[in-house]
């Protein structure tokens, strides 16, 4: 299966809190990624001394960059659900777009941003 993780799950698992998510999926033989938007959020919360930990996530999750496909959809994404009353994060629009057109389910702890029809979600 092919996965797309999410900043939130780097985290936890980063404070040892992922119930072992990150280790499982490890094992599972995955194709791993995630998006450089989580690489930069989890970059923005990260000290000097835990950079190990961050380089050993770039190493280990493909990072796939934002495209104008990406961007155009994340776009769209954003302004249907203000339409609708949800003010979800741009940042999440870009993610369940990456996940979506590159056939990828998101590994996230916070399903609820991210309603996106066809989003497939990984079990946690």
């Amino acid at each position: 299966m092919k996965l797309l993780v999410d900043t939130n799950v780097f985290i936890a698992y980063g404070k040892k809190r992922d119930g072992g998510l990150v280790d499982r999926i490890k094992s599972e033989n995955h194709d791993l990624y995630t998006s450089v938007v989580s690489l930069a959020e989890l970059r923005s919360g990260i000290h000097k001394r835990d950079l190990n930990f961050y380089q050993a996530i770039k190493e280990t999750f493909r990072p796939l960059p934002v495209d104008l496909e990406i961007a155009d959809l994340a776009g769209e994404f954003r302004y249907e659900f203000l339409r609708k009353g949800l003010d979800i994060d741009l940042a999440d629009h870009i993610i369940a777009a990456t996940a979506l057109l590159n056939n990828l389910a998101l590994v996230t702890f916070n399903k609820k941003d991210f309603p996106h029809k066809n989003l497939e979600l990984y079990p946690i």
